[in-house]
């Protein structure tokens, strides 16, 4: 049922089965999507405030801002930073998500403060995707297929 609805809102096609499939989103679907989300981080976020958002459901479980800033990262080294990456031929680089978390020390930040931060990247990748050539796209993805190889 979600599927069918977010299908419906971003006006994309059913998907078929199979990993021939060729109906993928337009890069104006995946920026719909991308800015779709910035309204619900933010919700979460001033629904929380710094109090809530610093508390740790459990012991080496993350709060909320650390999730924040897991998502900056991502943003930055796991999509844009990748899709910049594959556009210019550069080879795909992992990062340590835990060593990054505990060296970013986001738990103790303001949300306020994560959230732009956040959002100044999603901006950026907004951007990023929707300047997005079918050049860029066809290239971007003869990488990850070597990279799956490898």
């Amino acid at each position: 049922m979600a599927a069918r609805s977010l299908r419906s809102l971003t006006g994309a096609p059913s998907p078929e089965p199979g990993p021939g499939r060729t109906n993928a989103l337009s890069p104006n679907q995946i920026a719909a999507l991308l800015e779709s989300t910035c309204a619900l981080i933010e919700g979460e976020i001033n629904a929380l405030g710094d109090e809530g958002a610093q508390w740790h459901p459990a012991p080496n479980e993350w709060c909320v801002n650390e999730c924040v800033g897991h998502l900056i990262e991502a943003e930055r080294r796991g999509f844009a930073g990748r899709i910049r990456d594959m556009i210019a031929g550069k080879p795909l680089v992992a990062w340590d998500q835990e060593a990054v978390a505990r060296e970013r020390k986001d738990c103790a930040r303001m949300s306020l403060s994560l959230w732009m931060e956040f959002m100044g990247l999603r901006h950026d990748s907004i951007a990023l995707v929707r300047s997005l050539t079918a050049a860029d796209r066809s290239g971007a993805a003869s990488i990850r297929r070597s990279a799956r190889c490898a």
